[in-house]
């Protein structure tokens, strides 16, 4: 099973962002892991910028097609800082908006991320069955209808898009800080996850 984990850098007012802390922790872990031999792992954190995210995850994605041997699975987590448990997101909205409205200039309601194209995309992964299993596990869990209209809505929706005639499963989880899932939590989470990942 070929699975690409993807985490975001600190940005804003936030000074460390636990997506980037799990997603480097999970790097080394799986190294130790009893699943390494049926999971390759590929990690990857990103900077929280529309455009230069979306292009690394592309960049990541087109060299492992040329290959041959795309991902089966792409997981990508980032902070949500307003929420108190672990957001498994349904799916991403055609809609990005930005919390500076002076980012850019003559788009201060926002836009399209892809004019024209479906306005909301579903993830196909399992979130069903590891909501269950999560929560089996203590781990405080939600599957949220609403990824956002910033970063991680938009890398979300353009993954969604590149991969919709794929065999591949993307999605995106939102991660709340760890003052409101402890880290050992959070990390258990992306393990169940993985373990998922590997089930035939």
């Amino acid at each position: 099973m070929e699975v690409l984990l993807t985490g975001f850098e600190p940005f804003l007012e936030h000074r460390e962002n636990p997506s980037q802390i799990l997603v480097e922790k999970m790097d080394h872990q799986h190294r130790l892991s009893p699943i390494r031999e049926s999971l390759k792992l590929t990690t990857r954190v990103l900077p929280v910028d529309y455009e230069e995210s979306w292009q690394q995850v592309l960049g990541l994605l087109e060299e492992r097609e040329s290959q041959g041997r795309g991902f089966q699975w792409v997981l990508c987590t980032g902070l949500a800082a307003d929420r108190h448990c672990l957001s498994l997101e349904a799916g991403a909205r055609n809609w990005m908006k930005w919390p500076d409205p002076a980012v850019v200039e003559g788009a201060l309601g926002g836009k399209e991320i892809l004019p024209g194209e479906r306005g909301f995309l579903p993830s196909a992964l399992p979130w069903t069955e590891a909501l269950g299993r999560l929560q089996a596990s203590g781990i405080s869990a939600e599957i949220s209808q609403d990824a956002g209209s910033y970063v991680c809505n938009f890398l979300t929706y353009r993954l969604l898009h590149h991969l919709d005639s794929s065999s591949a499963q993307a999605g995106f989880i939102h991660i709340p800080p760890f003052a409101a899932l402890a880290p050992e939590l959070s990390l258990k989470a992306l393990e169940i996850l993985l373990q998922l990942a590997c089930e035939p």
